[in-house]
């Protein structure tokens, strides 16, 4: 159903009571019911917009049940939104059947901060790049809603929710939220520039960024408006007949305190997001300065699913192939040395350069001097006893110290090239 024009009375709600973005979506999701009746539960909404804006709230300020804000898809559906959507769904459709209309429209409130938590992507997965930049990309959205949810709608103004005819049809609109969000997880992640965020809000998101950021909004309200839709047709009842004259006037009344304090909480974020920032660029990330709420998850996070996480056994991940079971590095084997038998010395060889050895001439040969010294004879091994360096053999994980002619200083070097 395409988007009516808000009435006087919206508009005067929105500017009294819709400070946040929670606060926005679950005012935006008025423009979005559908069904016969929609006009006199807009009404009715419109009639305790203060309690269903501050319900849309209650979730942050006050039950900090921050695992029920989550859903990750790639870790089993991990998170608590699913359980905490059907629990606050049930105490809608129990007060809508009782008629306890402000405890209905206060419960409708704190449902629609479980419906959209899980089409944020950062509440989606879990990774020390988002943590450094989660608090300052929703502080950014939150500055730019308007602009962004108006673009949003501008591209998809048709846009309805389609809910599963299934009994577990809540279960299943919560996580196909969360598929859809953490699709955008590490896009959302390389296009928000906290560098820029930090000083001026909206230009942390760049153009890839507010594309993303308005169509999940826009699923956001759509999403809420079907939920409410289906509640009010469970509970078969129908809406009360309300004045908004007393409560037109008390919202305008409000409206000048609203501005105030939404002059004071967008101080109240700038200081945090600029503490954020100094840390992460000191340090390179975000530990002290990190949020309540993304310290919380973190934490869970590591205890209920790292920790958890079954260690994989190297040998069964990677079996070795069928033909190279067989193969067996070669064993570095030393031939021995065959130590040959020791020979007779000759009597030159005993006397040594330095003894006079007689000479026999023959009879008629001419005398040589008998002072005369022989040469002196060099010794050399027998060649039976000369041998080749023995061979050696390296197996694929020996260190590269272990090569021939290879020194530790040598591997030092060579370590430092990555040779190992």
């Amino acid at each position: 159903m395409p988007i009516q024009p808000a009435s006087l009375m919206f508009r005067i709600a929105y500017a009294a009571f819709a400070r946040g973005t929670h606060h926005k979506l679950a005012m935006d999701a008025l423009n979005r019911l559908g069904g016969a009746d929609r006009q006199g539960w807009q009404r009715l909404f419109l009639a305790h917009a203060e309690a269903y804006a501050t319900g849309a709230k209650l979730p942050d300020d006050k039950f900090k049940d921050f695992k029920n804000h989550v859903l990750h898809p790639r870790d089993n559906y991990w998170g608590g939104a699913v359980e905490a959507s059907r629990q606050w769904y049930g105490t809608l459709v129990e007060h809508l059947k009782a008629q306890r209309w402000t405890e209905a429209v206060s419960a409708a409130g704190v449902l629609s901060h479980y419906l959209s938590d899980p089409l944020h992507p950062f509440h989606t997965a879990q990774s020390e790049a988002e943590n450094c930049i989660h608090r300052a990309c929703e502080w950014s959205i939150n500055r730019s809603y308007d602009a962004l949810y108006a673009d949003g709608t501008a591209t998809h103004p048709d846009y309805i929710r389609r809910l599963a005819r299934d009994p577990n049809w809540l279960a299943r609109l919560v996580c196909e939220s969360a598929d859809i969000s953490n699709a955008q997880y590490e896009k959302l992640i390389a296009h928000y520039d906290i560098t820029r965020g930090v000083s001026d809000p909206p230009s942390g998101l760049d153009v890839v960024a507010r594309r993303l950021c308005g169509e999940l909004l826009v699923t956001a309200a759509a999403t809420i408006a079907a939920v409410l839709d289906h509640a009010f047709e469970e509970a078969g009842v129908k809406p009360p007949v309300v004045s908004l004259t007393v409560a037109t006037l008390l919202a305008a009344i409000k409206i000048p305190q609203s501005q105030l304090l939404k002059r004071f909480e967008n101080t109240a974020d700038r200081k945090q997001v600029q503490a954020i920032y100094d840390e992460l660029r000191a340090t390179g990330t975000v530990v002290k300065q990190l949020p309540e709420e993304n310290l919380t998850i973190r934490n869970l996070y590591a205890a209920e699913v790292v920790a958890a996480r079954p260690k994989i056994d190297i040998a069964k991940a990677f079996p070795l192939p069928v033909e190279a079971t067989a193969y067996v590095l070669p064993v570095a084997k030393v031939e021995p040395k065959i130590e040959a038998p020791p020979r007779k010395l000759n009597t030159a060889e005993l006397a040594g350069p330095d003894v006079v050895t007689p000479v026999t001439q023959p009879a008629n040969a001419n005398l040589t001097s008998v002072g005369a010294k022989p040469a002196g004879k060099l010794l050399l091994p027998p060649a039976d006893r000369v041998t080749s360096a023995p061979r050696t053999y390296l197996t694929r994980d020996a260190d590269v110290v272990d090569a021939p002619s290879i020194g530790p200083k040598m591997a030092d070097r060579l370590f430092e090239h990555g040779v190992k």
